[in-house]
């Protein structure tokens, strides 16, 4: 229950936005719905299947939305809790496994790669699975071999294999759930290595004979072999045709590459080493989408526990269970060792969820300490436990508020999507470049739609929509105008890219409608130049909203600045917004005959209606002469408008 309240909770929103790579198994999802049949998805570097037939299955019921493309993430996260308990048991005992369990429930890393609509949580899951399956066909094969006595662990000899006649199909079970593992990440390729490491391991630890070695090949190798060979079959065909396949992601994050080490492999090689290992209570992770930057693995409160658990297993290598958590642990670190950008905790994550057994076993030893009282046996890992979790939900929060956190993952593409799909105007136009260049919006863009490169080919009836990239000529807005019309401008959230210094408005909206004639009101007239017609304010957190609408006759014969200031009755002190109407997304030249414009300023003010006043006014951009107001007779009746709370 406390694994599925921190992966479930705010799961479409946190993290903000839809990252494109989320989204682009979105839309190999929506592919396998139209029919598309593949074992690997060879579109952006090539992907496991696994995952993106979960997320097709979670589309079909939840729609195109960011919810679906997380929520098997967030399930296969929480059900890891499980087979991971398990896993342990089989190899501590059952305390160690309650904390394992516990600490998988409640640490980031995994609860953040539970909260993405990333295929990489979906390996610790089936490995604890495979590994657990493989425990047990090897505690039914040597039974007094797999027990916590330390004389058996001691032991030289190799116990003669139990005659068990199902032991084949255990094997054979082992093996199929094994394979599974190669069908959900690209990091299960360095899992044989491991496989391959423990059984030297366990070949010198228990010196067996050559007969025992063949009994071993027959009853256990040979069923386990042939599963996984059937079951892996299939993707490595696919694999084998399609075009990089294999090796086509590694070539281009390997540290071998020129253009990674920059001429010096050595240098970059042990850099990489040093990073690994001190991501775990140092320095992780720099990249925000994957954590946040810099957050080692475990914080201060699990830190000690972590390494009083590798000094435990160091201690006790000659345990089989302590040899296999650190061998994993140290095989599985080479995928960001020789990659990229190391520690890189996507290309780390199939350390997961065995890492965790580290500060499990930390716990453990702190639980049972003969020197500490009783009383702290119990107090203290449940103070360790408790803060780690409150630890883990602050550090979260605080990275999700993070504005990075929101330009990295691309909430302002998403946030467009989700307004494309709410739009109802029977003509939507929008800028080719957002389909080309950000996969989340034809994923959240259910509807039809007419893409246009520069301006759109014609002037559509209304109502019509513009979604428009504002870093362009915008003239052609001025063809879809029309007079007796409202036009509402609404900007983008910000925007930034991975190697941008700066955010921006990512888009700007035209909304343009008939204008009923019985909705036209004045509240204020600028010199007959600019008519005031409605202003609607809302409040939300630190931020006031304020909506104008404005009214145009003709062009403009000279720039115009439209004012809002936030007078505070008791300070004097004023929070202002200056900028024509709808700043540099609206032309002078575009006004016609009874057209009503509509923005929206975002002022940074605790708004308090007892407190504060609201005047709005315009004045000439270039002498800076406020406009009058003027009546009906065109005598001037004052030189801003006050906002009067209903």
């Amino acid at each position: 229950m406390l694994a599925a309240a921190l992966r479930f909770a705010f799961l479409s929103d946190y993290p903000p936005g839809l990252y494109r790579d989320e989204a682009y198994n979105g839309l190999d999802a929506l592919a396998v719905l139209d029919g598309e049949r593949t074992l690997f998805f060879e579109g952006n570097n090539g992907r496991e299947p696994l995952h993106i037939y979960a997320m097709a299955l979670s589309v079909a019921i939840f729609g195109r939305t960011p919810l679906a493309l997380r929520l098997p993430s967030a399930l296969i996260g929480t059900l890891t809790v499980i087979p991971f308990y398990l896993l342990t048991r089989s190899w501590f005992g059952r305390r160690t496994a309650l904390f394992a369990a516990f600490i998988w429930a409640t640490t980031l890393w995994p609860i953040h790669l539970s909260r993405l609509g990333f295929r990489t949580i979906f390996l610790p899951f089936f490995l604890a699975i495979a590994f657990y399956a493989i425990t047990l066909t090897l505690k039914r094969a040597f039974p007094n071999r797999c027990t916590d006595s330390e004389n058996h662990h001691d032991s030289k000899s190799f116990s003669r294999i139990n005659g068990d006649s199902r032991l084949g199909i255990a094997s054979f079970l082992a093996g199929i759930l094994y394979a599974i593992t190669f069908y959900t990440y690209l990091a299960a390729r360095l899992t044989p290595l491991f496989l391959i490491i423990f059984s030297l391991y366990l070949y010198w630890r228990f010196s067996p004979s050559r007969g025992e070695i063949l009994e071993v090949f027959k009853r256990i190798i040979v069923p386990f072999g042939i599963a996984f060979s059937l079951t892996i079959a299939p993707l490595l065909i696919t694999l084998s045709v399609q075009n990089d396949g294999l090796f086509g992601r590694t070539d281009q994050v390997s540290i071998f590459s020129q253009s990674i080490n920059e001429g010096d492999f050595w240098g970059t090689f042990w850099r990489h080493i040093w990073h690994t290992i001190g991501m775990f209570v140092w320095r992780g992770d720099i990249i925000v989408r994957h954590n946040p930057a810099g957050r080692p693995v475990f914080d201060v409160l699990m830190a000690g526990p972590f390494l009083i658990g590798v000094v435990w297993a160091l201690r006790h290598f000659r345990r089989p269970a302590a040899a296999a958590t650190l061998l994993y642990c140290a095989t599985m670190a080479w995928g960001t060792i020789l990659a990229e950008d190391a520690p890189h905790f996507l290309r780390a994550a199939g350390m997961l969820p065995i890492l965790l057994i580290f500060p499990a076993i930390g716990l453990c030893w702190l639980s049972s300490w003969n020197k500490l009282h009783s009383g702290l046996r119990v107090a203290l890992p449940t103070v360790l436990l408790v803060g780690s979790t409150i630890i883990t939900v602050r550090d979260y929060q605080r990275y999700m508020r993070q504005p990075d956190t929101a330009y990295l993952f691309e909430a302002a593409a998403r946030e467009l999507g989700l307004r494309i799909s709410a739009e109802t105007a029977q003509n939507v136009s929008i800028d080719d470049r957002y389909f080309v260049g950000w996969t989340a919006i034809p994923f959240l863009v259910d509807s039809d739609l007419q893409l246009y490169q520069g301006a759109p080919a014609t002037a559509y009836d209304l109502p019509h929509t513009i979604f428009a990239w504002p870093y362009e000529s915008l003239d052609f807005v001025a063809d879809q105008l029309y007079p007796n019309s409202s036009v509402t401008v609404m900007v983008g959230s910000l925007a930034r890219g991975d190697l941008e210094l700066t955010a921006y408005p990512f888009y700007v909206q035209y909304a343009m409608t008939e204008k009923q004639e019985s909705a036209v009101t004045t509240l204020a007239n600028f010199d007959n130049q600019l008519w005031l017609e409605d202003v609607t304010i809302e409040t939300a957190d630190e931020t006031l909203a304020i909506t104008l609408t404005w009214r145009g006759e003709q062009l403009l014969q000279q720039p115009l600045t439209a004012f809002v200031h936030v007078a505070d009755i008791e300070t004097g002190a004023i929070v202002q917004s200056d900028m024509p109407p709808a700043g540099q997304f609206w032309s002078p030249l575009w006004w016609r005959e009874n057209l009503s414009l509509i923005e929206q300023r975002d002022i940074a003010v605790r708004y308090d209606p007892e407190r504060h006043t609201i005047f709005v006014g315009v004045y000439n951009s270039v002498t800076l002469d406020n406009l009058p107001i003027v009546d009906s007779n065109g005598a001037q009746i004052g030189e801003r408008w006050e906002y009067q709370d209903k």
